[in-house]
């Protein structure tokens, strides 16, 4: 017992030079606000600001909102080239979409994204933690002040009809198959007659 007051004496005077530093939380204005995307073409800016604290001169940042009211698994984003600042090399990479194809549209003068396999949930009204369907679009490479975007659909989702038009004919096939089972069944069981 007197060993494990010793113990914890040794402990309470180990932490007290830990408990000399300071320690400072602050909440502060967003510097740019979120983007509501609906599903129909959205014009964003990129700022450095956006990415946070310490951002690199050339890195840009836009936070946008799934406002669909369906889950986003594709996305499109317009770049114009003139917006670039001659960069000849694009590249897309992307950690909740599945793949990323580049292509150069309008004989050069805009550059498409084309983000594919995503699953970005819609937003709800009771949902006060808008984390799971908001993210961030980030570039890096050219000073994102001039740098504007345009977000085009697609959006590929099934909608509930389709499955439920789907799930109704299924069971009726196999409501039609029992009863043709069954009337087979009767023919097979009932005697013969001359």
């Amino acid at each position: 017992m007197k060993l494990f007051r010793y113990l914890s004496l040794l402990l309470l005077v180990c932490g007290l030079p830990r408990a000399s530093y300071a320690f400072n939380l602050g909440i502060l204005d967003p510097s740019s606000s979120t983007y509501d995307y609906t599903g129909s073409p959205l014009n964003i800016s990129f700022t450095s600001s956006a990415c946070g604290f310490g951002a690199p001169a050339d890195e840009g940042c836009a936070t946008i909102a799934n406002d669909t009211g369906a889950t986003l698994t594709s996305l499109i984003v317009n770049i114009p080239a003139s917006d670039l600042a001659g960069q000849n090399t694009e590249t897309c990479s992307s950690t909740l979409f599945t793949s990323c194809l580049v292509s150069d549209i309008n004989n050069g003068a805009t550059y498409q994204f084309d983000f594919t396999g995503g699953d970005i949930p819609a937003s709800t009204l009771n949902n006060c933690d808008q984390d799971d369907n908001t993210f961030l679009i980030e570039e890096t490479g050219v000073t994102p002040s001039g740098i504007t975007a345009s977000l085009d659909p697609p959006m590929s989702v099934a909608p509930e009809p389709a499955s439920i038009w789907l799930l109704s004919s299924g069971i009726l096939l196999l409501l039609g198959f029992l009863y043709r089972h069954r009337l087979f069944s009767e023919r097979m069981n009932s005697p013969l007659e001359f």
